[in-house]
């Protein structure tokens, strides 16, 4: 029987980052086992939710030759992370890239720093790293995107 995993790979949080609608966070990662993605975390937005934290939000699943989209509401805020569930989890092969990529409207968000590049979960190894897609300052080191979820 599958199992869930929870991968963070922060070790500090810090603010703000902004988003100014124009930018896209991405990371590209690698799992040594076949996995089910079942979700994406970010962090929480520095202020109160607005009002349009309803709208615009969108997270991609690229893998291969597929493109996973789905837009969720924006519900945390402060330090806390937002855990963006898959409707559909993404199966994934072992040792196959895939990335997440998120798009916002205009918010200022807190962010992950000095995060991990490789973490490991029972003995299972993920490994996080700059996409092409990203038009901002997330990489293996920062950024919006705090984890992923699966089954393994």
């Amino acid at each position: 029987m599958a199992r869930e995993f929870q991968v963070l790979r922060h070790t500090n949080v810090d603010g703000p980052w902004h988003l100014d609608g124009d930018n896209t966070d991405a990371l590209t990662i690698t799992v040594d086992t076949n996995i089910a993605l079942t979700a994406v975390i970010l962090y929480g937005l520095i202020n109160d939710i607005p009002d349009l934290a309803d709208r615009g939000n969108t997270i991609r699943v690229h893998y291969g030759n597929e493109r996973y989209e789905q837009t969720y509401v924006i519900s945390a805020n402060g330090q806390q992370t937002q855990t963006v569930s898959i409707i559909n989890p993404i199966p994934i092969i072992a040792n196959t890239g895939f990335t997440v990529v998120v798009d916002t409207p205009t918010f200022y968000v807190h962010y992950g720093t000095q995060c991990q590049a490789i973490c490991t979960t029972d003995d299972i190894v993920i490994t996080f790293e700059r996409s092409p897609l990203c038009t901002t300052d997330t990489d293996e080191e920062q950024g919006q995107i705090a984890g992923i979820e699966f089954n393994a």
